[in-house]
């Protein structure tokens, strides 16, 4: 049997399911293919602005996308709110970056991880994440995302509710760096140069 025919042998059985199909039978579903991009030929396309999204089953408890991805394309960060989200690596290197709500409230990345061809990733509703294709120019990326229920109500997470979000402004604003002389402790603290003042002349 083909890895197209295993998928549709897949989807009829998940057909039969009433309610949402928890995570670690979708993690063991899609475990079990092996599926080529030929496999999934009629649903492979690609978009130089943005990753590409083909859906290709549907029903009230779960859906499934074939999504394909040029070197460099992201998700936003996001999470599924309510949904649980599988996704297999058909073709390519898949990189996941996972956030968590630090006690500041701003999202701190937590880890990234790369996975290859035949490599699946759970994600359940409350998890944070970000999916990637960071391989070289050229290389692309192809995934399968079954979602269950279907997703209706994503949240996307602007950068600015991340702990990224001031990088480019403490680059800016770098500390000052104070000298204190644990050695010789009664020399007490040394006070920072202070810039000199430059006369300027015209001529």
């Amino acid at each position: 049997m083909d890895g197209r025919s295993r998928l549709a042998e897949l989807l009829r059985l998940w057909d039969a399911h009433e309610r949402a199909i928890p995570l670690a039978v979708l993690k063991q579903g899609l475990a079990g293919l092996d599926l080529s991009v030929e496999d999934l030929a009629d649903a492979i396309g690609f978009d130089d602005r943005a990753y590409r999204r083909a859906a290709i089953h549907s029903r009230p408890h779960y859906e499934a996308f074939v999504m394909c991805w040029r070197s460099g394309q992201a998700s936003p960060i996001h999470d599924h709110h309510g949904s649980s989200c599988v996704v297999l690596v058909v073709h390519g290197e898949a990189t996941e970056t996972r956030y968590r709500r630090a006690a500041s409230g701003q999202l701190a990345p937590v880890r990234a991880e790369s996975s290859a061809a035949g490599a699946v990733i759970g994600c359940c509703g409350g998890c944070t994440h970000q999916l990637a294709n960071l391989q070289a120019p050229g290389e692309d990326l192809v995934t399968l995302h079954v979602y269950s229920p279907p997703p209706s109500g994503w949240r996307y997470h602007a950068l600015d509710e991340t702990t990224l979000a001031a990088n480019d402004r403490l680059i800016q604003e770098r500390p000052a760096t104070v000298r204190v002389d644990l050695a010789h402790p009664a020399a007490g603290p040394i006070a920072p140069a202070r810039p000199s003042r430059r006369k300027s002349w015209k001529s």
